[in-house]
């Protein structure tokens, strides 16, 4: 899909610009397009580990944690899944 490909050429880009193998918490938000976009071509495990470092990145984002919630429901992890479901509510409630 080309959207995986623009999303990990700007992740790249990202790295090769900062100089490093971490990427600066702005850009948290491009790991989470990039988990979501593998979690919509099924490619689950890559799709929780984009989201895994967001989370690095930005702890207290209640949509990272939704995010990972979600993928892990697809992968039959419920009960993990819905404990990331409860965090993500005890961040923000609405």
């Amino acid at each position: 899909m080309k959207a995986e490909t623009y999303f990990k050429d700007a992740l790249r880009r990202i790295q090769v610009c900062e100089k490093q193998t971490s990427v600066p918490e702005k850009w948290e938000p491009l790991l989470n397009n990039l988990g979501h976009t593998c979690r919509k071509l099924r490619k689950l495990d890559e799709a929780l580990e984009y989201h895994q470092q967001a989370r690095i990145l930005d702890p207290q984002s209640p949509s990272t944690y939704s995010a990972i919630g979600i993928v892990l429901a697809l992968k039959g992890e419920a009960i993990e899944a819905v404990d990331y479901f409860h965090k993500a509510l005890a961040i923000r409630r609405e």
